[in-house]
């Protein structure tokens, strides 16, 4: 399964050592080829890798970031952080 292969390699990456002479690094490589293999068949996966490599960085980013937020970053009170909201309401 894609998402318990991904979660595997999260754990080989925090296992092994930051060596390239470590005996976990040829395991990485190659489930991390299956993985971009099967991504690169994935469709929905292929349209996002398109629209991030048009998107300016910064933009990318930031629509990363409001996609982690509780309803997709669309709550004022989750994207305005408090401190701009409080400088707000001095104004």
């Amino acid at each position: 399964d894609y998402e318990e292969a991904l979660e595997f390699i999260e754990y080989l990456f925090d296992l092994a050592e930051d060596s390239e002479k470590d005996p976990l690094n040829d395991l990485i490589t190659l489930i991390s080829m299956s993985i971009e293999e099967y991504e690169s068949n994935q469709e929905e996966l292929v349209k996002f890798e398109q629209e991030a490599q048009a998107m300016e960085p910064n933009i990318s980013m930031l629509r990363t970031l409001m996609n982690r937020l509780p309803n997709g970053g669309c709550s004022p009170k989750h994207f305005i952080p408090s401190f701009l909201a409080n400088v707000a309401k001095q104004a």
